[in-house]
């Protein structure tokens, strides 16, 4: 029995290390690791008995008096450091000081997230140990700690458990699956754009449907030539936005399920019954994105009840001239004071556009809002054979885009309210305001132009604005700025005297002092 006694202690340790190693390989505290950690503590138990009188023996000495306060001391510390680490992990708090926030969310994806009404689970389907899983779960941290708890993220190793990657229809890594309620979609990229979009896409109950008119010659979502809107339709789809062809002559009115009308540059003049759908429309509190050319005449009279007229002339930019574009693509980067350009400090650029003419006193209930400015150096031009600014050439800078809202009806609630959070109805809302935008071009919208500087940016905020979907408000892409010290000579061997020299030697001549001092005590 006696031989027995002194295997009892390694026994336990070897048990306790076999838990270890088994909870280390499943990842999770199961059945073999917990069957194991068990026996150990078993033994341990057994083991203590069995040495019963020795273990008294060693609390009654002296220096086990002193060891135990020791113990007692070093249990508090570690106890005070797990407390903060407990502390810290669910109060964290962090701080980006990149001037272009590189390591936040953007405005746009906080917006959404911080919207969320419902739970929202994320598994992230990625191998151990790579580089995708580690941005990945930067990225998705950030998600988690802006839901405020709505959001919950599990990582998985497809290779590891390849029966719940085959549940869920896995077959590539880097996948995550999305849930929210009965909505589930799949992300193929963990990029924060495609995590918001699927956001957007995953917890909303109908999906706002965009409605672009054809018939006058406009520019055709469906199509992928260069004057095509092929490139605004995926943008709008990315964004849980149904696109669809209206033809008004065809209609009755416009359909009730519509978020808004886009009118992308008519080439001809809609006939007058259309014109009256489209005022219907808008009168019953429906939203609008007209994009006018200066060929797309007809609509001066129509829009005076807006409080704005579209010119018949061409805006000229000498500065775009200067930055290598064609004097007629003019610069827009002065924007107003308004949720669509709110924050927006992007230039945008918009070919042979129209200056619009903004009634200094707007119709009863109408309110004007300039969204895009050209520069100073710009003018409008009516004679583009020989454009030169004349003396009676108006000067910049000149509006190119405006905003309108306009009050209809009455329903006991004031326009506008309680619309503005993610999800609302995309139909018309009756008796609050009627929304229009009004840009004096079309082609910056169109697949050669989109993708120039903020010019998709822009858009899709009047289209969010337009739809009511202000969540989705905001710039869309940031890029780490760079940043640079410039030394001179002198400033430059100064530091390499202080951190060569100076320091290091200061440190030295402690290091000579204490031991000097302690010599001669």
């Amino acid at each position: 029995m006696s031989r027995l006694k002194e295997f009892l202690f390694p026994l336990a340790a070897a048990f306790a290390i076999g838990a270890g190693v088994a909870y280390i390989m499943t990842d999770e505290f199961g059945m073999v690791s917990a069957s194991l950690a068990a026996a150990g503590l078993a033994v341990l138990i057994v083991g203590l008995v069995a040495y019963l009188d020795q273990v008294k023996a060693l609390f009654r000495a002296r220096s086990s008096r002193y060891a135990g306060g020791a113990a007692t001391y070093l249990v508090l510390v570690l106890a005070a450091v797990v407390a903060l680490n407990y502390i810290g992990h669910k109060r964290s708090w962090r701080k980006d000081l990149t001037e272009s926030q590189t390591y936040s969310l953007t405005d746009k994806s906080r917006k959404v997230v911080q919207s969320l009404t419902r739970d929202v689970s994320i598994q992230a389907f990625f191998q151990d140990g790579t580089p995708d899983r580690s941005q990945a779960e930067d990225l998705l941290k950030e998600y988690e700690r802006a839901s405020r708890g709505k959001l919950v993220v599990e990582f998985v190793d497809p290779y590891r458990n390849p029966a719940r990657a085959k549940e869920m229809g896995i077959s590539a890594d880097a996948t995550l699956v999305m849930r929210s309620g009965a909505g589930q979609t799949k992300v193929d990229s963990a990029s924060e754009e495609a995590l918001t979009n699927a956001l957007v896409k995953v917890t909303s109950d109908r999906q706002p449907v965009v409605y672009c008119v054809k018939g006058h010659g406009e520019k055709d979502p469906q199509d992928a030539e260069a004057s095509g809107l092929s490139q605004l339709k995926k943008a709008l789809e990315d964004e849980n936005y149904v696109v669809k062809d209206l033809t008004l002559i065809q209609l009755e009115s416009v359909p009730e399920d519509a978020a808004l009308v886009i009118g992308a540059g008519p080439r001809l003049k809609y006939f007058p019954q259309e014109r009256e759908r489209l005022a219907s429309y808008l009168s019953g509190g429906g939203r609008a994105l007209l994009l006018l050319d200066p060929e797309s005449g007809g609509w001066e009279d129509w829009l005076k009840d807006w409080g704005v007229e579209p010119r018949d002339e061409v805006v000229i930019d000498p500065l775009a001239k200067m930055l290598g574009a064609d004097y007629t693509i003019p610069l827009v980067s002065q924007y107003g004071d308004h949720e669509i350009t709110k924050n927006f400090q992007y230039a945008t650029f918009f070919p042979t556009a129209r200056p619009l003419r903004v009634q200094p006193t707007p119709p009863a209930g109408v309110t004007v809002a300039r969204l895009a400015e050209t520069t100073p150096q710009s003018w409008a031009e009516s004679n583009l054979s020989h454009p030169r600014l004349d003396a009676g050439d108006e000067k910049g800078p000149l509006p190119v885009a405006v905003a309108i809202t306009k009050k209809v009806g009455s329903s006991g609630s004031e326009p506008g309210e309680d619309v503005e959070a993610l999800g609302d109805n995309p139909g018309n809302d009756k008796g609050r305001e009627a929304r229009l935008v009004v840009v004096g071009d079309s082609d910056f919208g169109s697949n050669t132009y989109v993708n120039l500087s903020a010019n998709l940016n822009l858009l899709m905020n009047m289209i969010s604005w337009l739809s009511r979907q202000e969540a989705l408000i905001s710039i869309r892409e940031k890029s780490p700025g760079f940043r640079s010290i410039s030394m001179t000579t002198q400033q430059l061997q100064a530091l390499a005297l202080i951190t060569l020299l100076l320091i290091p030697g200061s440190l030295l001549a402690a290091g000579v002092y204490v031991w000097w001092h302690r010599r001669h005590l």
